[in-house]
């Protein structure tokens, strides 16, 4: 298989640029499912990561999306309203929050579930390369060197601009 980036350019660089156009065509398609199912990316990041760290605080959640408590409230008060989340004082901290995910949620993300398996069946399908064994494993490899990545430097905020001063 003939590489796709040309002799002057950086493999690095071609292959980013692949996985870009990945990452965003694979989001503008989770959106599509997600609509269908009446929960907003945003929701489902929130639910996703209350699912994988149950009873986690309010804000870990800020802290992990890079967004301010106050957003963060705003985005629990409305799951709380959908009834997909409980919001419980912290145990081991009065003033914190512990949320935890309800049977409704579990509900809606093992429908999202359903629907992202029938969504990447069908784009693998389409792409019978992407069954090979090495592609499967570089695949997790780069899974793996995005979330060390995500870790290593958190999100920052840009600065405040210079309004109302």
């Amino acid at each position: 298989m003939d590489p796709i980036w040309t002799p002057s350019s950086e493999p690095e660089d071609a292959i980013w640029a692949a996985l870009r156009q990945v990452m965003t065509e694979g989001t503008l398609l989770r959106r599509q499912y997600l609509a269908a199912s009446g929960v907003t990316f945003g929701q489902y990041v929130v639910l996703q990561m209350v699912r994988d760290a149950p009873a986690v605080r309010s804000s870990q959640l800020a802290r992990e999306l890079g967004v301010s408590r106050p957003t963060m409230s705003i985005l629990l008060r409305a799951l709380e309203r959908k009834r997909w989340i409980t919001r419980t004082v912290a145990t081991t901290d009065r003033r914190g929050q512990s949320v935890t995910l309800t049977p409704g949620a579990d509900r809606l993300l093992a429908r999202v579930d359903r629907a992202s398996r029938r969504a990447g069946r069908a784009v693998v399908r389409r792409s019978p390369g992407a069954r090979d064994p090495k592609v499967i494993r570089a695949l997790q490899e780069i899974a793996s060197a995005l979330r060390d990545e995500r870790q290593a430097a958190p999100p920052r905020r840009p600065p405040a601009s210079g309004r109302g001063r």
